[in-house]
């Protein structure tokens, strides 16, 4: 099940592929193709891990963070919108 997009990535026609249950292959005109997952820990929420590709290279790089907090999927799918939004968007 696809998570639900937030409008600023609508606006920014940012194109959501699923990889997998918890990670998504995210797509913008102008931006590098990213990976964004979700790793359920043990029983302490999720961690948020960001792949990024750049273009003409095998190469990935990695951003991780562990919130506190995020039980819900939901919850953790949101919280990784916003994470590539401050990273890579802005």
């Amino acid at each position: 099940m696809l998570p639900l997009l937030p409008f600023w990535m609508r606006q920014r026609q940012i194109k959501l592929e699923p990889i997998g249950d918890t990670a998504v292959a995210l797509k913008a005109p102008n931006l590098p193709s990213h990976e964004l997952h979700l790793r359920k820990e043990n029983g302490d929420g999720y961690t948020v891990a960001l792949f990024t590709q750049p273009f003409g290279t095998t190469e990935k790089h990695l951003l991780a963070e562990r919130p506190s907090g995020l039980g819900e999927l939901r919850d953790a799918w949101q919280y990784a919108f916003e994470f590539f939004r401050q990273k890579v968007v802005v």
